[in-house]
């Protein structure tokens, strides 16, 4: 199916071209690739590196079933899980230009699929009144509320040290974050307070009784967080009329990134397979990211027994073969990787896996390690990397790219590039709304209005480079020393403090700006 434009006496007009695309040419798969195609019944876990063509792995291995001339099965009993919206929808893409149209198997994250298994599986009572699914930025805002509420109510006491921080978002997120693993784990409030008791831990206490509030409060709302949502799938999915619809329906099930997994997707992913499902998980147990959502890294060793009989484990397949970097990045990687000891792996399949076949001999890559005094300049001086890299070295934008260790980093790196003149996209997967730079900015510039006394030193830094005022290092410093010529202009009998607390003191209101 395609679009296309059409000029008829100066207007402009849209064709809608309903004929199937013609199927992609099918990549050439190494040997490894080939034994994950071909596999045909029960689980099977596939260890694959940076590199080493997992998504299209998984892509012909769901192809192949379709297309079996032996033994071939229908769309609708595909399943393939992932996780982050943009990743689903890469693979989705990537099936559709595979297969040229037609009916496409279910591609969704394990949340998506959770949400439209309960809308599936309703009754009427669920049709009269839905739950309502809280986004994240909904849980904070009602998560804070909770914290403020307790206070004010004197419900909770809060230990001294975390007292002045209860209004705040960075506690907000860590304690979302404490109640979120809790459910996981099936920990309920009261159990969590004991465990603060026993273990003299105020603060466990305190959020024990705040998770109990936060259940009362979400029955009356008739709201779920992501937790509860998998929760809810997972009893619907164990239930005996809808596990066997399930079961029955299902021939394949793909899941990608498998050590991001935490224990309810696996116990949905559990409820889905049946004695005549193919499972294929794929992962790497050196690239869990997730585990701040409560990602459980040891479901990937634990697979092969989980999905397995007693008596005879799930095979693992190893993609040896990485197309992504050469020797020299793999060795240094290899080095550090090295130290974290995975026992569950047999140490021969752990060693290929982490000893990649590099495909790309004649570049090998580089490494080099860097050191900067603050954050602002370790952000500047990636922005100005990138720059001579491709002004004088021809490197293309497109084949660039910036990994951070946290969400927090993203807005200040993307800030940096876009004032050196690079242009940076963040996966939208990557940052909630309000870290959006647009957001953050506007965010942050109202806050300095409502509250100006507030704002520290790095936060009028961040504000006058920032997009809405734009002012460059050089004007930067200008301005700080016009502030300190000013100063000492005011009080000759001290010394000037920093530029940077002047300013500060500028947006404060208890500063004027120089007049010139």
């Amino acid at each position: 199916m395609a679009q296309a434009m059409r000029e008829r006496g100066g207007a402009h007009s849209w064709h809608l071209d309903l004929a199937a695309l013609p199927p992609a040419t099918p990549p050439v798969l190494d040997d490894d690739q080939q034994r994950v195609v071909d596999h045909r019944q029960g689980p099977l876990l596939v260890l694959a590196g940076p590199g080493t063509g997992k998504t299209t792995t998984i892509v012909e291995a769901i192809v192949a079933r379709l297309t079996d001339p032996l033994e071939p099965i229908r769309a609708e009993q595909v399943l393939a899980l992932t996780f982050g919206k943009s990743a689903a929808a890469d693979l989705r893409d990537r099936l559709v230009s595979r297969l040229g149209g037609g009916v496409l198997p279910a591609v969704a994250t394990f949340h998506s699929f959770a949400f439209g298994l309960l809308q599936q599986t309703a009754t009427a009572e669920d049709y009269r009144e839905p739950p309502q699914l809280l986004s994240g930025a909904e849980e904070d805002v009602r998560i804070r509320e909770l914290l403020m509420g307790a206070v004010e109510d004197g419900t909770i006491d809060w230990p001294d040290d975390l007292a002045g921080a209860v209004s705040t978002l960075g506690l907000a997120n860590e304690v979302r974050a404490v109640l979120a693993k809790a459910k996981m784990l099936g920990i309920a409030p009261e159990q969590l307070e004991r465990i603060g008791r026993s273990s003299q831990r105020p603060a466990w206490v305190a959020v024990g009784r705040l998770a109990a509030q936060e259940g009362d409060v979400m029955d009356w709302q008739n709201v779920l967080d992501y937790v509860e949502l998998l929760s809810a799938a997972v009893a619907r999915a164990q239930s005996a009329h809808v596990a066997r619809s399930l079961q029955q329906q299902y021939r394949l099930i793909c899941v990608d990134e498998y050590q991001d997994t935490d224990p309810l997707q696996v116990a949905l992913l559990r409820a889905l397979v049946g004695p005549h499902t193919t499972v294929i998980a794929v992962g790497d147990p050196d690239q869990s990211i997730y585990g701040f959502r409560g990602a459980d890294p040891g479901g990937i060793m634990r697979f092969p027994q989980e999905f397995g009989r007693v008596d005879k484990p799930a095979p693992i397949v190893v993609l040896r073969h990485t197309r992504r970097f050469g020797l020299e990045i793999r060795d240094a990687a290899a080095r550090i990787i090295s130290r974290v000891r995975i026992p569950s792996f047999d140490p021969s399949i752990l060693a290929l896996h982490r000893n990649p076949i590099c495909e790309v001999e004649s570049a090998p890559g580089s490494i080099e390690v860097q050191a900067f005094d603050s954050e602002l300049m370790r952000s500047a001086g990636i922005a100005q990397d990138m720059r001579s890299l491709h002004l004088h070295q021809g490197v293309p934008w497109s084949q660039m790219a910036v990994l951070v260790r946290n969400s927090q980093d993203i807005a200040g790196v993307q800030r940096a590039l876009v004032q050196a003149g690079v242009p940076a996209a963040v996966a939208t997967d990557e940052i909630p709304l309000r870290a959006e730079p647009s957001i953050a900015v506007l965010l942050q510039a109202l806050s300095v209005a409502v509250r100006p006394s507030a704002i520290s030193t790095a936060e009028a830094l961040e504000l006058v480079t920032g997009p809405l005022c734009g002012i460059d290092p050089s004007q930067l410093r200008a301005l700080g020393r016009a502030l300190r010529m000013q100063a000492r202009i005011d009080d000759p009998s001290i010394t000037p403090p920093p530029s940077d607390e002047l300013l500060r003191d500028v947006l404060r209101g208890t500063r004027p700006l120089p007049e010139d």
